[in-house]
């Protein structure tokens, strides 16, 4: 199995990462594959679990589950697609070019749902914002899930579309469920 990061800590069956790299104010991050099977052709499927809590401008934790199908030839921990607070970081982090397979290409969906305790965004910050919300016209309770395709170009380039959901943050909003798509290149060293 391929290590799950640089620094880690384990406390009783748990392996915790700190992730500051990730993401502004993530205090901790376990991420562990549930299973991950190699089929013939080449084509493999991989299942994980992830437990996150953030401290700052959004303060909050959360739990989800996401899934991958196709030729994946880089490390489960490298594939990170719950990591999307109002943008979305893209996947993947790892290029699999030098690992002797041919490039990836693979389906992705998951889910996670989130409690939240603070907002800077919509609740304020430190300072006088123009517009602000109080918390009890805030949903606490916020699930999201997403669905995509990768696929990897020569030299670590790589296209992702992906298509979100996520429920209300806004009590009061009139309308129906976010839901977003998009294309994202990116480049892995």
């Amino acid at each position: 199995m391929t290590s799950p990061g640089p620094i880690s800590r384990r406390v009783g069956r748990i392996r915790f990462q700190p992730v500051a790299s990730l993401r502004p104010g993530t205090v901790c991050r376990e991420s562990r594959p549930i299973f991950s099977v190699r089929a013939t052709g080449g084509l493999r499927t991989e299942l994980k679990t992830s437990l996150e809590a953030n401290v700052g401008f959004s303060t909050d934790v959360a739990a989800g589950v996401s899934w991958r199908w196709g030729r994946i030839n880089t490390p489960w921990w490298s594939y990170n697609p719950h990591q999307a607070e109002y943008i979305n970081l893209g996947a993947p982090t790892a290029s699999s070019s030098g690992l002797g397979g041919k490039r990836e290409f693979y389906v992705w969906a998951g889910a996670s749902l989130k409690y939240r305790f603070y907002n800077a965004i919509l609740q304020g910050q430190f300072r006088n914002s123009e517009v602000t919300f109080e918390r009890s016209e805030l949903e606490p309770i916020i699930a999201e899930a997403w669905i995509g395709v990768t696929r990897e170009f020569k030299g670590g380039y790589s296209a992702s579309l992906f298509l979100r959901g996520r429920s209300k943050e806004i009590r009061s909003l009139i309308g129906n469920t976010p839901v977003w798509g998009g294309i994202i290149f990116s480049r892995a060293y």
